[in-house]
């Protein structure tokens, strides 16, 4: 195939979202939405919008302390590992 570049200048727009409920990773909170595929390593900032350089520094980060390192996040999950937040703070549950 051909490699294509795609550039997007347009700022975001929009809230960020403050909502403290429980969140679903791979599905929907009603179960009938199954991703069934791979999902590595999720992260949450809560009340902060990443520029597109903190987003691809964050994808080619290898470990918990360079994403930290990147943009401090509320929440981040090595999906690798047992479903618990690496910063201490929102445990999760693996199914």
């Amino acid at each position: 195939g051909l490699s294509k570049s795609v550039t997007r200048n347009t700022a975001p727009v929009g809230t960020v979202d403050a909502d403290d409920s429980d969140k679903v990773i791979g599905n929907r909170s009603s179960d009938d939405r199954t991703f069934d595929g791979y999902i590595c390593n999720v992260g949450m900032w809560k009340g902060t919008v990443l520029t597109e350089s903190q987003i691809r520094s964050v994808m080619l980060a290898s470990s918990y302390g360079q994403v930290q390192a990147i943009a401090q996040p509320t929440a981040y999950y090595l999906l690798a590992a047992n479903g618990n937040d690496s910063t201490g703070n929102f445990n999760g549950t693996l199914s």
